[in-house]
């Protein structure tokens, strides 16, 4: 895959230039790092009218790279990644991040207790308080007898974030459902890759990101490129 023409809707360079920086252990390394490099501009481009602006720019730019650098460095939040490759660049779908839940609206003609239990779980989804969403996405789905089937993605891309063993059970029976529409099939598939690598399965990991292969699911940038990170990586998986 030409990396060059993969979209990167969140960063303004290229998303190679930050593999380095995630060599800084924390923001004030990178903070001093900032500041030697505007000393060095200083000394290079002495504080002239002419010149001052340029030296301006170019320190604010170097402090914007060190900056998203750093943040590159961090996958899942909170959590420092030891393997480069799974800060390499801003993914579309970024697995920290929740989804859209237009989805889980409430249906009013279903359990008053249910529907209200559903609502707490996506306000706690959309605030990424994943623990929380997962335990009243798991209560709805007990109180629910019709339950929506989507609700097994949130809940598992819930689980992903703090118990991927879990995540892997969700996800997988959720794939097992035949009716699903393409688009979230793609999702959880994307999300279980992420569960294996998070269990060190890079086997299954690869297996899973290679069923997204429609030419038109917006996931398909994000999976192609992480499995090419997973064969250029030669090591086993690390969190």
């Amino acid at each position: 895959m030409d990396k060059k023409k993969r979209p990167n809707p969140d960063h303004p360079m290229d998303h190679h230039a930050a593999r380095g920086f995630d060599l800084f252990d924390s923001t004030a390394d990178a903070d001093a790092a900032a500041e030697k490099f505007k000393k060095k501009l200083d000394s290079k481009f002495p504080a002239k009218a002419k010149s001052t602006s340029i030296r301006r720019l170019l320190s604010i730019a170097a402090s914007i790279i060190l900056v998203l650098g750093l943040a590159g460095g961090y996958l899942f939040t909170g959590q420092e990644s030891s393997s480069n490759w799974t800060t390499d660049g801003s993914w579309q779908i970024a697995p920290n991040k929740p989804l859209a839940t237009t989805v889980l609206a409430p249906n009013r003609n279903h359990g008053e207790v249910a529907q209200a239990k559903l609502e707490t779980a996506t306000a706690a989804y959309l605030n990424q308080a994943y623990e929380t969403a997962a335990a009243d996405f798991r209560s709805y789905l007990n109180l629910e007898q019709q339950p929506r089937p989507e609700t097994y993605l949130y809940l598992g891309h819930s689980e992903l974030q703090f118990d991927p063993t879990k995540a892997i059970f969700t996800l997988e029976s959720f794939l097992r459902d035949a009716q699903l529409d393409q688009y979230y099939r793609d999702l959880a598939q994307w999300y279980l890759a992420w569960a294996y690598i998070r269990t060190g399965d890079k086997a299954k990991a690869e297996q899973s990101l290679k069923q997204i292969a429609d030419p038109v699911s917006p996931i398909l940038p994000d999976a192609q490129e992480l499995l090419l990170l997973l064969s250029e990586d030669g090591v086993g998986l690390g969190n």
